[in-house]
């Protein structure tokens, strides 16, 4: 799931790059393009860091299930 993550993430930076290079000359007066890289890249990592918690919301019921049925085994 992490590499389904750093995936979405590299997609949705190529996206907004793409999408700051169309902006007009009077948009990108008025932010600077160190504010433009840093609120991508806050974005994009808040991005990943939500669908690495979704997959381990996912995953963590089945392994609790799991880990309980081999205790009870025993």
């Amino acid at each position: 799931m992490a590499h389904c993550a750093v995936f979405v993430r590299t997609s949705v930076s190529t996206m907004l790059y793409r999408k700051a290079l169309r902006v007009s000359a009077s948009g990108r007066a008025k932010t600077s393009t160190g504010q433009v890289v840093n609120m991508m890249s806050n974005d994009t990592a808040q991005l990943q860091r939500f669908l690495q918690f979704v997959g381990m919301t996912l995953v963590a019921p089945l392994q609790i299930i799991i880990a309980l049925v081999l205790i009870f085994q025993q």
